[in-house]
């Protein structure tokens, strides 16, 4: 357990260190400064994108350190990310990522709020509303949950909806929707001022 628990932490710490702080951050985010006018759509897009694949490497690095610190004491601690950046949709990329507090939310939240309204759009929004809160006590966190309590809930109706909708060429563009998605979120929250920001990025 020792080994493994000091391989892990390495790991950890190269995707923090080499993929996330030095290709990531430092020479993807050069890249765009250097190749892109500011406040254009471009620098947005490439943004957006390098935000979202920064703050995975650092947030499951870290989580790697802690899992590997954790089995060198001698304790073994549950995932926390299954590659999810591979999720084809919504829901299946919150069942891969910080699966300790989706997992708790999920008990003690979605359940009992679905159980109460037999209601899982309104379920689904009191969750991703709850995991908002959590990370922080804003308006920007607020929107940023029902953001992604109606997105889960439109991709539920969907495929309610279209069922058949499940070969390769779906599964790739549900892929691309979803980070899409996501990273967009990601960049949001990061905003000062995120309404003003991008209605001023939709009016230019």
């Amino acid at each position: 357990m020792l080994s493994a628990g000091l391989e892990r932490i390495l790991y950890g710490a190269a995707k923090i260190a080499f993929l996330g702080n030095f290709l990531t951050w430092r020479l993807f985010g050069n890249f765009i400064t250097d190749h892109t006018e500011p406040n254009t759509p471009t620098q947005f897009y490439l943004t957006m994108i390098m935000i979202g694949l920064n703050l995975y490497f650092q947030f499951s690095g870290a989580s790697d350190i802690a899992i590997g610190f954790a089995r060198c004491l001698g304790f073994r601690v549950m995932e926390n990310f299954k590659w999810p950046l591979l999720a084809t949709s919504l829901p299946e990329f919150w069942r891969r990522w910080h699966i300790s507090l989706t997992s708790l939310v999920r008990e003690y939240v979605f359940f009992g709020v679905s159980a109460i309204s037999r209601n899982h759009i309104f379920a689904a929004l009191i969750s991703m509303l709850a995991i908002g809160l959590w990370h922080e006590f804003s308006m920007r966190y607020v929107l940023w949950g029902l953001y992604h309590g109606l997105g889960i809930a439109i991709w539920q109706a969907f495929e309610r909806r279209f069922p058949e909708h499940r070969g390769a060429f779906h599964k790739m563009l549900g892929w691309f929707i979803t980070m899409h998605f996501v990273f967009f979120g990601f960049y949001f929250v990061r905003l000062d001022d995120p309404i003003g920001t991008l209605w001023k990025m939709i009016m230019r």
